[in-house]
């Protein structure tokens, strides 16, 4: 029977064929393989070859827009990886949009590919011709020159005034400076008027940079700059008007920053600088919307002011612009005169936070690559800051950083400071209980180090949390809540292949709590349900306490994805995907997602280092026999780990067993002893021994006979160790007679 190709729909309906490439490929009836987004027969065909070759960028705007129409996904596809590999830039490909009359053709393509689902790689190529065209309509509207003439028209004919209102408010902060400038033209009051009516219209994206520029003004400049800020409802400019109220003698500033803090809803009791920048920096260090000018944009601005050279903006990646600007607004407060050492601890938080989102290589201008590491200034801000900090992180459920206030704390604390912490706050000891495998092992070996002569809060966490880093320190759980046993079953695979153990299937949250009530953590979450379902579970998991800093991946429909990715975009613990996208795709977005999180799954190396150094201090614990954290709470992890490992980290584990007063200990290396050979058997037996002079004979009678058996038949070095372990345990003459008589 014949069929009829997918794009050949009925005439009526049919877009117009506008260049030689539609033309050719809607005259060809292909239903063969495709060689770079065009089907082999048509590509063959010489005249197709030749409109491929000379067809202008426009030509392929123009098909792009006609094959997504008529639904031929990998033919578009192919198109629009070509405009966007063309070498245009965003401005260019946006006046050529503009230009050819496609602009209603165009957004309705891309609007139809972004409601389908099926549309494979065509859904990305159609977003990113999207993003290129809204970035092109900023940069223009960002552009010096293009700002210059709208400020110049703001004082011509009403239709040039609206239309330069309008683009200058879309440029935002960028169009800052030169509206600075005008705001303070004493000779052009109009121009001046005009200016202020655009800056306070633009809103919050004129605050950071006129709060900057505004100390180190002139009296007069201060003045008008202030009346302009106390014109604009975003609180962020009070910091530096109570700073220029506190600092001028000039009664006109004065009565101006008294206006502006009345109309912001700052009141005279509340107007101190150094207060109001610590307030400042906790806003920024909390991401709020309000202080982020460009949303989803790559960069943000940061802004110095030079007499000479006016405001000068710093572009700063997003993901450390928030850091940078916390770090600022503290520093501030700090030379101003505060006291606090909450403020000094935001710094340290921020600094660290700062070069953990730091992408690998970036050249941060707010932090030049010859200053001192984030590391450095954190230690040397002292324990109460880092106890400060790590309570931080903690409360927000912040892994990466709790990791590193855990790090710089074993460093310089000692004793009670470890466990005392910040009034009813116990930071360390709290983070023995949260929900990630690192912190809880490295609070325990921070504490565990210290060897502790007092009981504390948590104290009972601590070796068994040592003794588990040993055995299995690399285990990766997930969990899966989906709503149906097929769409389980398929993630699980996925998950299984990756290392993770899959807990049974939850249809909710509360369905998992049993099966993870015995696991230190639970490493990932996947949420497989429609998009509304999908973000209440996701709400649901958050407060189930051993779930709460779990990497959440939730995979929903696409309509519903492109309705909710933003609201997780700023949580790095929180990730959307569209449903049907493949088991590669969503394996890296498995990986990507839990590195951000958590720093992704322990690798078998560093599962190692975690047990030797989980080793070394248990068996410190073990000789100085302390009483706070006993050793012995940990006999039976460290006996599942006796039979997991070989070579050196067995005989380290039986090391730190055999200085337990616990006849499982005892037992567990005579085992191990007797069903190895050779150096291992050896290195065993004389554990075997320092056990039995310790705690005396532990063994049961057949473990006896098949240890005096070695005695009287290994060679040399077994049955001369199997012999002191013999030795050690006391036996009775007719015990030993067998070994002293050969027989």
């Amino acid at each position: 029977m014949r069929t009829t190709p997918a794009y050949a729909i009925p005439a009526s309906n049919r877009p117009a064929l506008r260049t030689p490439l539609a033309r050719l490929l809607a005259a060809a009836a292909v239903a063969g393989p495709v060689v770079a987004g065009v089907p082999t027969a048509v590509a063959q065909n010489a005249a197709a070859e030749r409109a491929l070759a000379e067809r202008s960028e426009l030509e392929t705007l123009q098909d792009f827009v006609h094959f997504v129409l008529i639904a031929r996904h990998d033919i578009a596809n192919a198109l629009g990886q070509q405009l966007l590999s063309s070498g245009m830039t965003a401005e260019q490909f946006t006046q050529m949009v503009d230009d050819s009359g496609e602009l209603a053709r165009f957004t309705d393509a891309v609007a139809r590919v972004a409601r389908r689902d099926g549309v494979g790689e065509l859904g990305d190529t159609a977003a990113d011709l999207a993003a290129l065209y809204q970035r092109g309509k900023l940069d223009r509207a960002r552009n010096a020159e293009e700002i210059e003439k709208n400020i110049e028209l703001l004082t011509g004919n009403l239709r040039g005034k609206r239309l330069a209102r309008e683009r200058l408010i879309a440029a935002g902060e960028y169009a800052v400076p030169q509206l600075l400038e005008a705001l303070l033209q004493i000779e052009q009051p109009l121009l001046r008027a005009e200016a202020r009516g655009v800056l306070v219209d633009m809103g919050r994206q004129a605050v950071a940079p006129l709060s900057e520029a505004l100390p180190d003004l002139g009296a007069a400049q201060q003045e008008q700059v202030i009346e302009t800020l106390g014109l604009i409802p975003y609180r962020a400019s009070a910091p530096a008007i109570a700073l220029v109220k506190a600092q001028s003698s000039v009664p006109a500033v004065d009565s101006a920053a008294d206006r502006a803090l009345e109309r912001l809803g700052v009141g005279s009791g509340a107007s101190d600088p150094a207060n109001l920048y610590a307030t400042l920096a906790e806003g920024y260090y909390a991401e709020r919307e309000d202080l982020t000018s460009f949303p989803g944009e790559d960069f943000q601005l940061v802004w110095d002011y030079d007499a000479g050279a006016g405001l000068v903006p710093l572009p700063v990646r997003t993901e450390v612009f928030h850091e940078a600007m916390a770090m600022r607004s503290a520093e501030r407060a700090l030379s101003i005169g505060s006291a606090d050492p909450s403020v000094i601890a935001l710094w340290v938080a921020a600094n660290h936070s700062r070069e953990i989102d730091s992408a690998e290589g970036y050249e941060n201008p707010t932090y030049p690559s010859d200053r001192r590491d984030a590391e450095y200034f954190g230690i040397a801000a002292g324990v109460r800051p880092l106890q400060m900090v790590l309570a931080r992180a903690t409360s927000d459920r912040d892994t990466p950083l709790a990791r590193r206030a855990i790090a710089g704390l074993a460093q310089i604390a000692g004793g009670r400071q470890l466990w005392s912490g910040l009034g009813d706050a116990r930071p360390l000891t709290e983070a023995l209980r949260y929900p990630n495998r690192r912190v809880q092992i490295e609070a325990a070996l921070a504490l565990g180090s210290a060897q502790p002569t007092e009981s504390f809060a948590g104290s009972e966490r601590v070796v068994p949390i040592l003794a588990a880093g040993v055995q299995n320190a690399d285990a990766r759980h997930a969990i899966v809540i989906a709503r149906d046993a097929e769409r389980y079953q398929a993630l699980r695979q996925i998950l299984e292949n990756q290392g993770y153990s899959v807990l049974p299937q939850g249809r909710t949250a509360g369905d998992v709590e049993a099966a993870i009530a015995e696991l230190a953590a639970v490493d990932l979450a996947v949420v497989a349900m429609p998009t509304d379902q999908a973000r209440g579970m996701i709400g649901q998991i958050r407060n189930v306490p051993k779930l709460a800093a779990t990497p959440i991946l939730g995979i929903v429909d696409a309509l519903g994805y492109e309705r909710s990715w933003r609201a997780y975009e700023n949580d790095q613990t929180i990730t959307l995907r569209k449903e049907g996208v493949s088991a590669a795709q969503l394996g890296r977005s498995i990986d990507s997602l839990v590195e951000a999180a958590s720093g992704g799954p322990i690798s078998d190396a560093e599962a190692r280092l975690y047990a030797e150094r989980s080793i070394a201090t248990l068996r410190d614990l073990a000789i100085s026999e302390s009483t706070v954290l006993a050793a012995v709470d940990g006999t039976l992890p460290l006996i599942g780990a006796l039979n997991r490992y070989d070579g050196s980290l067995r005989i380290r584990v039986a090391e730190v067993l055999a200085l337990i007063d616990d006849a499982r200990a005892q037992v567990a290396i005579a085992d191990a002893a007797l069903t190895s050979s050779g150096r291992d058997r050896v290195a065993l037996l004389r554990h075997l021994a320092t056990s039995a002079k310790r705690s005396g004979n532990q063994l049961a009678p057949a473990q006896v006979d098949r240890l005096l058996d070695v005695a009287r038949t290994g060679d040399d070095a077994e049955a001369t160790a199997a012999a002191a372990a013999v030795g050690a345990m006391g036996l009775s003459n007719q015990r030993l007679l067998p070994l002293l008589t050969g027989d």
